[in-house]
Protein backbone atom coordinates (compact mmCIF):
# COMPACT_ATOMS: atom_id res chain seq x y z
CA UNK A 1 0.00 0.00 0.00
CA UNK A 2 2.84 2.35 0.83
CA UNK A 3 4.65 1.78 -2.48
CA UNK A 4 1.37 2.14 -4.40
CA UNK A 5 0.63 5.51 -2.78
CA UNK A 6 4.24 6.57 -3.30
CA UNK A 7 4.19 5.72 -7.02
CA UNK A 8 0.76 7.30 -7.55
CA UNK A 9 1.98 10.59 -6.07
CA UNK A 10 5.10 10.40 -8.26
CA UNK A 11 2.92 9.83 -11.32
CA UNK A 12 0.69 12.78 -10.44
CA UNK A 13 3.75 15.06 -10.18
CA UNK A 14 5.09 13.89 -13.56
CA UNK A 15 1.68 14.43 -15.17
CA UNK A 16 1.42 17.94 -13.72
CA UNK A 17 4.90 18.71 -15.08
CA UNK A 18 3.79 17.58 -18.53
CA UNK A 19 0.69 19.82 -18.41
CA UNK A 20 2.28 22.95 -16.88
CA UNK A 21 6.08 22.75 -16.64
CA UNK A 22 6.68 26.35 -15.50
CA UNK A 23 4.09 26.20 -12.73
CA UNK A 24 5.31 22.76 -11.68
CA UNK A 25 8.90 23.97 -11.45
CA UNK A 26 7.82 26.99 -9.39
CA UNK A 27 5.88 24.83 -6.93
CA UNK A 28 8.75 22.33 -6.80
CA UNK A 29 11.23 25.09 -5.93
CA UNK A 30 8.96 26.34 -3.14
CA UNK A 31 8.45 22.84 -1.71
CA UNK A 32 12.19 22.17 -1.95
CA UNK A 33 13.13 25.37 -0.12
CA UNK A 34 10.61 24.69 2.64
CA UNK A 35 11.70 21.07 2.99
CA UNK A 36 15.40 21.92 3.23
CA UNK A 37 14.77 24.75 5.66
CA UNK A 38 12.30 22.89 7.87
CA UNK A 39 14.18 19.59 7.73
CA UNK A 40 17.57 21.07 8.67
CA UNK A 41 16.28 23.32 11.46
CA UNK A 42 16.65 21.63 14.83
CA UNK A 43 13.37 21.26 16.71
CA UNK A 44 15.13 20.10 19.88
CA UNK A 45 16.52 23.57 20.64
CA UNK A 46 14.23 26.18 22.08
CA UNK A 47 14.33 29.37 20.07
CA UNK A 48 12.00 32.33 19.54
CA UNK A 49 9.44 31.82 16.78
CA UNK A 50 10.96 34.65 14.72
CA UNK A 51 14.41 33.06 14.92
CA UNK A 52 13.01 29.67 13.91
CA UNK A 53 11.31 31.24 10.88
CA UNK A 54 14.55 33.04 9.98
CA UNK A 55 16.47 29.76 10.28
CA UNK A 56 14.02 27.96 8.00
CA UNK A 57 14.03 30.76 5.41
CA UNK A 58 17.80 31.14 5.59
CA UNK A 59 18.59 27.45 5.20
CA UNK A 60 16.02 26.66 2.54
CA UNK A 61 16.31 29.91 0.66
CA UNK A 62 20.10 30.01 0.42
CA UNK A 63 20.16 26.77 -1.57
CA UNK A 64 18.06 28.34 -4.35
CA UNK A 65 18.40 32.12 -4.22
CA UNK A 66 22.16 32.54 -3.81
CA UNK A 67 22.98 30.57 -6.99
CA UNK A 68 20.32 32.59 -8.85
CA UNK A 69 22.02 35.80 -7.66
CA UNK A 70 25.69 34.90 -8.15
CA UNK A 71 25.36 32.43 -11.06
CA UNK A 72 22.33 33.81 -12.85
CA UNK A 73 23.31 32.56 -16.31
CA UNK A 74 23.92 29.03 -15.04
CA UNK A 75 20.59 28.88 -13.23
CA UNK A 76 18.72 30.29 -16.23
CA UNK A 77 20.38 27.75 -18.53
CA UNK A 78 19.45 24.89 -16.20
CA UNK A 79 15.84 26.09 -15.92
CA UNK A 80 15.62 26.53 -19.69
CA UNK A 81 16.28 22.79 -20.04
CA UNK A 82 13.20 22.11 -17.94
CA UNK A 83 10.62 24.76 -18.90
CA UNK A 84 10.03 27.28 -21.73
CA UNK A 85 12.63 30.05 -21.88
CA UNK A 86 10.35 32.88 -20.73
CA UNK A 87 9.30 30.84 -17.68
CA UNK A 88 12.91 29.94 -16.93
CA UNK A 89 13.94 33.60 -17.01
CA UNK A 90 11.06 34.72 -14.77
CA UNK A 91 11.78 32.05 -12.16
CA UNK A 92 15.53 32.78 -12.16
CA UNK A 93 14.85 36.52 -11.76
CA UNK A 94 12.36 35.91 -8.94
CA UNK A 95 14.86 33.80 -7.01
CA UNK A 96 17.59 36.43 -7.45
CA UNK A 97 15.27 39.16 -6.13
CA UNK A 98 14.53 37.09 -3.04
CA UNK A 99 18.23 36.61 -2.20
CA UNK A 100 18.58 39.80 -0.05
CA UNK A 101 15.66 38.71 2.17
CA UNK A 102 17.23 35.27 2.55
CA UNK A 103 20.60 36.88 3.37
CA UNK A 104 18.98 38.89 6.18
CA UNK A 105 17.31 35.73 7.50
CA UNK A 106 20.48 33.66 7.52
CA UNK A 107 22.46 36.49 9.12
CA UNK A 108 19.82 36.78 11.83
CA UNK A 109 20.07 33.07 12.55
CA UNK A 110 23.88 33.23 12.67
CA UNK A 111 23.81 36.17 15.10
CA UNK A 112 21.31 34.37 17.36
CA UNK A 113 23.48 31.25 17.46
CA UNK A 114 26.60 33.30 18.27
CA UNK A 115 24.79 35.16 21.06
CA UNK A 116 23.48 31.85 22.43
CA UNK A 117 27.00 30.40 22.30
CA UNK A 118 28.37 33.07 24.63
CA UNK A 119 25.30 33.43 26.84
CA UNK A 120 24.54 29.73 27.35
CA UNK A 121 27.94 28.18 26.53
CA UNK A 122 26.09 26.01 24.01
CA UNK A 123 28.61 24.30 21.74
CA UNK A 124 25.82 23.17 19.40
CA UNK A 125 25.17 26.84 18.61
CA UNK A 126 28.78 27.18 17.40
CA UNK A 127 28.36 24.21 15.05
CA UNK A 128 25.04 25.60 13.80
CA UNK A 129 26.55 29.03 13.12
CA UNK A 130 29.52 27.49 11.29
CA UNK A 131 27.14 25.31 9.28
CA UNK A 132 25.10 28.36 8.19
CA UNK A 133 28.26 30.27 7.22
CA UNK A 134 29.54 27.28 5.23
CA UNK A 135 26.23 26.96 3.36
CA UNK A 136 26.19 30.67 2.53
CA UNK A 137 29.76 30.64 1.21
CA UNK A 138 29.30 27.39 -0.72
CA UNK A 139 26.26 28.64 -2.64
CA UNK A 140 27.86 32.04 -3.20
CA UNK A 141 31.25 30.90 -4.48
CA UNK A 142 30.82 27.44 -5.99
CA UNK A 143 28.97 26.54 -9.22
CA UNK A 144 25.33 25.75 -8.35
CA UNK A 145 25.34 22.01 -9.11
CA UNK A 146 28.64 21.44 -7.26
CA UNK A 147 27.43 23.38 -4.22
CA UNK A 148 24.14 21.51 -4.22
CA UNK A 149 25.84 18.12 -4.55
CA UNK A 150 28.07 18.82 -1.53
CA UNK A 151 25.19 20.19 0.54
CA UNK A 152 22.72 17.45 -0.35
CA UNK A 153 25.10 14.50 -0.04
CA UNK A 154 27.10 15.44 3.05
CA UNK A 155 24.67 17.53 5.08
CA UNK A 156 20.98 17.20 4.25
CA UNK A 157 20.95 13.50 3.30
CA UNK A 158 23.31 12.52 6.13
CA UNK A 159 21.08 14.30 8.64
CA UNK A 160 17.97 12.65 7.17
CA UNK A 161 19.60 9.22 7.29
CA UNK A 162 20.34 9.61 10.99
CA UNK A 163 16.81 10.91 11.57
CA UNK A 164 15.16 8.02 9.74
CA UNK A 165 17.42 5.54 11.56
CA UNK A 166 15.64 6.89 14.61
CA UNK A 167 18.14 6.07 17.33
CA UNK A 168 19.87 8.44 19.74
CA UNK A 169 21.67 5.63 21.58
CA UNK A 170 25.33 5.60 20.52
CA UNK A 171 25.43 1.78 20.66
CA UNK A 172 22.43 1.48 18.33
CA UNK A 173 23.20 4.17 15.72
CA UNK A 174 25.27 1.97 13.38
CA UNK A 175 22.84 -1.00 13.49
CA UNK A 176 19.98 1.42 12.85
CA UNK A 177 21.78 2.92 9.86
CA UNK A 178 22.55 -0.55 8.47
CA UNK A 179 18.88 -1.52 8.80
CA UNK A 180 17.80 1.72 7.08
CA UNK A 181 20.23 1.17 4.20
CA UNK A 182 19.04 -2.42 3.81
CA UNK A 183 15.47 -1.19 3.41
CA UNK A 184 16.27 1.81 1.18
CA UNK A 185 18.88 0.46 -1.25
CA UNK A 186 16.43 -1.77 -3.21
CA UNK A 187 14.04 1.17 -3.71
CA UNK A 188 16.98 3.34 -4.76
CA UNK A 189 18.08 0.78 -7.35
CA UNK A 190 14.54 0.55 -8.72
CA UNK A 191 14.42 4.36 -8.99
CA UNK A 192 17.69 4.42 -10.93
CA UNK A 193 16.37 1.68 -13.20
CA UNK A 194 13.17 3.63 -13.89
CA UNK A 195 15.25 6.72 -14.72
CA UNK A 196 17.31 4.73 -17.23
CA UNK A 197 14.17 3.33 -18.83
CA UNK A 198 12.67 6.82 -19.06
CA UNK A 199 15.82 8.11 -20.73
CA UNK A 200 15.91 5.27 -23.27
CA UNK A 201 12.27 5.84 -24.16
CA UNK A 202 13.00 9.42 -25.23
CA UNK A 203 13.32 10.20 -28.91
CA UNK A 204 16.80 10.38 -30.45
CA UNK A 205 18.43 8.36 -27.76
CA UNK A 206 21.98 9.43 -27.07
CA UNK A 207 24.07 11.49 -24.69
CA UNK A 208 21.78 14.51 -25.01
CA UNK A 209 22.47 16.95 -22.17
CA UNK A 210 19.01 18.55 -22.31
CA UNK A 211 17.11 15.26 -22.19
CA UNK A 212 19.41 13.81 -19.54
CA UNK A 213 18.85 16.93 -17.40
CA UNK A 214 15.10 16.62 -17.88
CA UNK A 215 15.07 12.99 -16.79
CA UNK A 216 17.19 13.69 -13.70
CA UNK A 217 15.45 16.84 -12.49
CA UNK A 218 11.87 15.88 -13.31
CA UNK A 219 12.59 12.51 -11.73
CA UNK A 220 13.91 14.27 -8.62
CA UNK A 221 10.71 16.33 -8.54
CA UNK A 222 8.68 13.12 -8.78
CA UNK A 223 10.33 11.55 -5.73
CA UNK A 224 10.56 14.77 -3.72
CA UNK A 225 6.84 15.12 -3.03
CA UNK A 226 6.33 11.63 -1.55
CA UNK A 227 9.63 12.04 0.30
CA UNK A 228 8.41 15.27 1.91
CA UNK A 229 5.14 13.55 2.81
CA UNK A 230 6.97 10.62 4.43
CA UNK A 231 9.20 12.92 6.51
CA UNK A 232 6.19 15.00 7.61
CA UNK A 233 4.31 11.86 8.68
CA UNK A 234 7.37 10.53 10.50
CA UNK A 235 7.79 13.80 12.38
CA UNK A 236 4.10 13.81 13.29
CA UNK A 237 4.34 10.24 14.57
CA UNK A 238 7.30 11.14 16.79
CA UNK A 239 5.42 14.17 18.16
CA UNK A 240 2.36 12.04 18.91
CA UNK A 241 4.49 9.40 20.64
CA UNK A 242 6.21 12.08 22.71
CA UNK A 243 2.86 13.56 23.77
CA UNK A 244 1.57 10.08 24.62
CA UNK A 245 4.62 9.45 26.81
CA UNK A 246 3.97 12.69 28.67
CA UNK A 247 0.34 11.71 29.31
CA UNK A 248 1.38 8.34 30.63
CA UNK A 249 3.75 9.83 33.23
Amino acid sequence: MFLTAYLLLMSAVLLAWKINPTGSLGVFLYITAFHFGFGDTLTTIRMPALVRVADIIGRGGTVLTFPALFYQDDVYLLFSYLVPQHGAWELAQLLAKMAPLVAVAIMGSIVWNVVRLFSHKAIVSLSRAMELIAIAFAFSLLPPLLAFTIYFSFLHSARHLLYVAGSTDADKILPSIRFTLKRSVPVTLVTIGLALVAYLLLAEVGLDLVRLTQVIFVGIAGVTYPHVAVIALAQREKVLRYRASLLSI
